[in-house]
């Protein structure tokens, strides 16, 4: 699929996730971690700490609506979502963004540690 002059990997995403998965094996695992990790961590921090400690505006939002235990799972699935969809509509960035959505979670999850000290 072409969207203007960039070729995409959309199609793949859509109707053979399976082979985007085979594809970018390493680089989506790396994201799915990162993002596990923060929002284990994300958890713990706001299980304490309460939902005002969040400092991530989008996920603010969503744990103040649905709560910690319901509303950390959901904004990480979407986080993780987003950054799929933004990695296979931009082809030729996909292994960076993914990789960079991976280092992400984990600058994140460490930040999260760091605050207990």
């Amino acid at each position: 699929m072409v969207i203007g002059h960039l070729k995409s990997n959309l199609w793949l995403l859509f109707n053979a996730p399976g082979a985007l998965a085979g594809a970018y094996r390493w680089s989506l695992l790396a994201a799915a971690v990162g993002t596990l990790l923060d929002g284990t961590t994300t958890w713990v921090n706001l299980s304490h700490w309460g939902a005002a400690a969040e400092m991530h505006p989008a996920i603010s939002m969503v744990v103040h609506l649905l709560g910690v235990n319901l509303g950390v799972p959901v904004a990480m699935v979407a986080k993780f979502t987003c950054a799929v969809t933004v990695a296979a509509i931009l082809r030729t960035w996909t292994r960076p963004i993914l990789l960079a959505t991976g280092a992400i979670g984990l600058f994140g999850a460490a930040f999260n540690i760091l605050q207990h000290f």
